[in-house]
Parts: C-alpha cells; sequence; structure tokens
C-alpha cells in the first residue's frame, strides 16, 4: 500500500506542476502586459489639458510643442532645465493684460545704426548704445542692430551675435532716410520675428532707452491689436499725426499691415525723413484709422541737429521739477555718445521709479 501511494502521490505531481507553471507564466505575462499599457498611457498625455502639478513635464509635452506654451510657468521652466535648454525661450506671461494670448513673447530692440558713414558721430553713437542701455536690456526683451557695412566688426562690441545683427543699405545722409526706412519696415516681418517679439520698438541710435519701463508698459497692451506708438507729431499744417522717428512701436499684429504698407506706397522714398514718408503711406492707402498714431511712454525730447542737443539737463530739469526718478523716463532722444554714457552712470544709481 505505501508502495501504491507513493506512486499515486509521484504520478499527480507530474500532471499538476505543468500545469501550476503554466498557470505562473499566463500571470507573469498578463502583469508584464498591464505594466507597459498604463506606462504608455502616463506618458501619452498630449491631449491632455491637465498636465501639471506632479507630472514631468516632458511626459506632457515636447518644448517645441506650441501647446507647451500653454502649461504653467514654472512647469515650463522645469522641462527646459530637464531638457538642457536655455530659459530665454520662455516667453512672459503678458502682465495683468487679460486679453494677452499664449502667444506672448518679448520686446524687441531694431537699433538703427549707421555706421558705414565716416563723416558723421553715427560710429561713436552706435558704441555707445551698444556699451550702455542696449548692453544687458530688461527681462522679457532683447536687441537687434541694423547695420550697413558689409563686414564685421560693424563698429559694434564683439559681444553683438550675428543672429542679432539685420542687414541694410547705406545713405548719403539724414534726409535719405526714408528708403532705408521702407526696407527695415519690411525686413522685420519675417515669421521668427513675429513669433519672438510681441513690441517692435525701432530706435535711432542717438536714442538712449529705459529697456524695463517700455516692457512693463507694453505688457498692459494687447498686442494682438495694430498699435503705432511713441512720441505724436503732427505735418501737413498739423492736420496730420505721426509718430517720430527716434522711438516707434509697433505691436506684433501691426507689423505685418505695416510691412505691405510700405511696400505698396508710391510716396517719395528716395528724398523724405521717413517717420513722416511712414504716415503719408497710411493716409495714401487709407489706413489713418487702423494705423492711428497714439502716444506712448514718457520721453525727452531734442532734436537739434545745428547744435550739441541739451537732452541731458532736459532730463536732469524734468526729474528735479516732477520729483520723480530718471527711471521714470522711457526714452531720451537726441543723445550724442558722450551724454549717453554720462546719462547711464546717473539712470544706474538712480531709485526705482
Amino acid at each position: 500500500q505505501a508502495a501504491s501511494l507513493k506512486s499515486l502521490v509521484h504520478r499527480l505531481g507530474l500532471n499538476i506542476f505543468p500545469r501550476v507553471l503554466a498557470a505562473m507564466l499566463h500571470l507573469v505575462v498578463g502583469l508584464a502586459f498591464f505594466c507597459l499599457v498604463a506606462s504608455s498611457a502616463l506618458t501619452d498625455r498630449s491631449d491632455d489639458s491637465t498636465c501639471e502639478g506632479d507630472w514631468t513635464p516632458t511626459q506632457c509635452l515636447s518644448t517645441d510643442d506650441s501647446s507647451f506654451l500653454a502649461l504653467p510657468q514654472n512647469v515650463q521652466k522645469a522641462a527646459l532645465r530637464q531638457e538642457g535648454k536655455a530659459l530665454d525661450r520662455l516667453p512672459s506671461t503678458g502682465g495683468n493684460n487679460p486679453a494677452s494670448s499664449l502667444r506672448a513673447g518679448e520686446v524687441c530692440f531694431f537699433v538703427n545704426t549707421d555706421t558705414a558713414n565716416t563723416a558723421s558721430d553715427a560710429r561713436a553713437n552706435a558704441r555707445a548704445v551698444a556699451e550702455t542701455w542696449a548692453a544687458a536690456p530688461a527681462a522679457g526683451s532683447r536687441v537687434y542692430y541694423f547695420v550697413d557695412e558689409q563686414a564685421r566688426p560693424y563698429h559694434l562690441p564683439d559681444t553683438v551675435e550675428d543672429d542679432r545683427i539685420i542687414k541694410t543699405i547705406a545713405v548719403a545722409n539724414i534726409h535719405r532716410m526714408a528708403a532705408r526706412i521702407r526696407m527695415e519696415l519690411q525686413a522685420i516681418n519675417t515669421k521668427s520675428l513675429r513669433d519672438t517679439c510681441e513690441w517692435f520698438a525701432l530706435v535711432e541710435d542717438d536714442t538712449y532707452v529705459n529697456t524695463a519701463s517700455v516692457v512693463a508698459k507694453s505688457r498692459s497692451l494687447d498686442a494682438s491689436k495694430p498699435h503705432y506708438m511713441g512720441d505724436v507729431m503732427f505735418f501737413a499744417n498739423k492736420s496730420k499725426a505721426f509718430v517720430h522717428g527716434d522711438f516707434t512701436l509697433l505691436s506684433r499684429a501691426a507689423v505685418p499691415v505695416v510691412a505691405e504698407a510700405a511696400a505698396r506706397c508710391n510716396v517719395d522714398w528716395v528724398h523724405g525723413d521717413g517717420d513722416v514718408d511712414v504716415a503719408k503711406c497710411f493716409s495714401a492707402l487709407g489706413l489713418d484709422t487702423t494705423m492711428r498714431a497714439e502716444r506712448f511712454g514718457v520721453s525727452v525730447h531734442d532734436n537739434n541737429r545745428n547744435a550739441h542737443p541739451n537732452t541731458l539737463q532736459m532730463a536732469a530739469d524734468v526729474s528735479r521739477k516732477s520729483g520723480k526718478s530718471l527711471a521714470c523716463l522711457d526714452w531720451l532722444h537726441k543723445m550724442l555718445a558722450d551724454d549717453m554714457r554720462q546719462f547711464h552712470e546717473q539712470f544706474q544709481k538712480s531709485l526705482a521709479c
């Protein structure tokens, strides 16, 4: 009997063991499949609008995805750090402006240099700009340079990178700037710049800009609507307005409108001053309402071309009489190189506005 029982147990073991082994294998395969599906569900969240919180940013969206801008800024920053990308790719949020789109960008300053001309102060002016206010623009802004020389160094510091250089044409004198302005208004109308810049500030090389103040004030405005702003002046017996060319601020929405207008207009782009001709162009195309000249910011303006401009003293007088810091000024024109450097020293020591 003992031998029979032992034989029975042996046969049962041989029959049961393969079944148990098969069941265990099925269980392991099932668990592996479940983990694979769960992992896929966790990582494929590109259409999930709630992709935030504890989720790893790169599990949600690639930082090259247009929907990436919809994520909270802290999530965007974490993603950029994780992927080893520069944080300057991160656009500003648009401030308190509820109309700002998620595609908010920077304020881009385009400095119009004239260094091919050896008979003026333009070379000194260009270097003064690059070594003062444009050397360290405020967060949320960047500086580009229009240059009319064929090759480096363009009389600018070596630190100015090639991707901040935009080539333009050389002109004989200030009264032939219109053709150059026409070209530049078309040159800034690129997808790359429109994707980067929310506001386009065209600045002359003898203008000092308070970039922090301009950035702050622009955030309360809507760049999705056409804006043509700056220091408003008048021509045609004071019947028509234009924005003075020392500082012209265009919204992202205005740039393609302005570029098309510049390409279509038949005004005299050869002998004009540029800023007035832009306004004449708008009028000729019936854009007086769409591209209405608007006042922006606080500036000090002395456009004297026959004597040394008194802008530096005027700025000090405005500050003293108003009881406000120099940091409350948005830009100053006209400033020669030495005055610009002197003002920059005073500006850096001034109190916040």
